[in-house]
């Protein structure tokens, strides 16, 4: 039974670029793609108070003939992958983990952004939530990125066993992995030669667990001093942005490190904004 990636979409042009990349997976590792889009009264512009089986009826014809556009312009620049689409009434951070229980389900792959928060610098609340709670493994897309390379992968790494068990979902989904990236901050409490250390030693370990040619590291630590590297999300953004790998992995298995990526201090609103595909494990939080 060929496997299926699960790509919600708003008709966003944020979530036509995250349809893009899955069809490209899709092609590269023989899946097909479900397309689903869930809908509300608020998102189909009817007051709550007005809203009887007729309108609902046409709220339901109107995202079925919009999925089906949306389909139809994948599918001719695609021509290789099988789409097959549904819609539904629910709200999507509650409905999407949902459906992602059920048999035959890849991963997700959805945008960064929605159709709401389409100007925002930040990653949208939905998708955030859904990294967070999904069954599946989740491949969040930036809305401007259109390359599909798979050739360096970057793992943010605290040493932890569950990093081995994320990266082993990454390759049964992409395949091998070629170059691999060790990503690490630390406080500035903690010595640099230590941390060397600790990374030399668990860069050696994954080397004998994991069929991976190629294996490097970058650490930097948090500078309570400068105001935009004052934070975990902040200096792994710069470290990114320095050394470009293809896609980012991200454990989801200790839950306050994920919580300090996504949810902002009461001090600093400063929330994860990787320029990059980002890669988040299932294992459970």
């Amino acid at each position: 039974m060929k496997k299926t990636l699960l790509v919600p979409t708003d008709f966003s042009n944020n979530s036509m670029a995250a349809a893009k990349y899955a069809s490209k997976l899709a092609i590269e590792r023989d899946y097909s793609i479900h397309l689903i889009h869930y809908y509300t009264t608020a998102s189909s512009s009817f007051p709550s108070e007005e809203l009887s089986k007729e309108f609902e009826k046409s709220a339901i014809l109107k995202a079925d003939l919009t999925i089906l556009e949306f389909e139809k312009k994948l599918q001719e620049e695609f021509p290789s992958v099988h789409y097959t689409h549904r819609t539904s009434r629910g709200l999507l951070k509650e409905n999407l983990p949902l459906e992602a229980k059920k048999e035959g389900y890849e991963a997700i792959v959805m945008g960064t952004k929605g159709l709401g928060n389409s100007k925002s610098e930040r990653w949208g609340s939905n998708t955030s939530s859904i990294a967070s709670r999904s069954p599946i493994p989740v491949l969040a897309i930036p809305g401007y990125y259109n390359v599909f390379k798979t050739g360096r992968i970057a793992l943010l790494t605290n040493f932890k066993e569950d990093e081995l068990h994320t990266l082993n979902e990454f390759i049964d989904t992409f395949g091998e992995i070629n170059a691999l990236d060790l990503i690490h901050v630390y406080q500035e409490n903690e010595q640099e030669a230590a941390i060397i250390q600790k990374i030399e030693a668990w860069k050696s370990w994954i080397f004998q667990q994991l069929p991976i040619e190629n294996i490097n590291y970058y650490i930097d630590k948090e500078q309570k001093d400068k105001e935009d590297l004052d934070t975990v999300p902040e200096v792994i953004h710069k470290l990114v942005e320095q050394h470009a790998p293809d896609i980012v992995l991200i454990t989801k298995s200790r839950k306050s490190f994920f919580k300090r990526l996504f949810y902002p201090s009461v001090s600093k609103a400063v929330v994860l904004d990787i320029n990059k595909p980002s890669y988040f494990s299932k294992v459970s939080l």
